[in-house]
């Protein structure tokens, strides 16, 4: 059984992750170190995402027992989807959405990741 506190840790790295990869687009796309200051603008967006939209989709697909892999990573996808649309409504861009959708599979993955590291740590504790 998972353990409440490798999906807790998950959680909080699969928040950390967009803000993260964002900035890092950011600074790869302006060529400037600056644009690492883009963590502290993504991460509350990112904190918020995880908080309203991931947590809640995680136990309702814990409750009709269909966490895996694929379905972690398609939740992640339309977390991403949903927060591009929430953060530009009036001015759809493509290129954005599915950045922010690549980086939702990333959190997605991440949180995946974690979650099953922790626990394989914790079990050989």
């Amino acid at each position: 059984m998972k353990t409440p506190a490798a999906t807790f840790w998950a959680f909080v790295v699969a928040a950390i992750v967009p803000a993260v990869a964002l900035a890092v687009l950011g600074v790869i796309r302006s060529g400037e170190l600056g644009g690492m200051v883009g963590v502290i603008i993504f991460a509350p967006f990112s904190i918020a995402a995880t908080i309203f939209l991931a947590v809640p989709a995680f136990f309702i697909f814990t409750r009709l027992g269909w966490v895996n892999l694929w379905s972690t990573l398609l939740v992640g996808a339309v977390i991403g989807a949903i927060v591009a649309t929430l953060l530009r409504p009036h001015a759809f861009d493509p290129m954005d959405f599915w950045i922010m959708c690549s980086v939702g599979i990333l959190s997605a993955a991440a949180f995946w990741i974690t979650r099953n590291w922790l626990t394989v740590v914790t079990r050989s504790e």
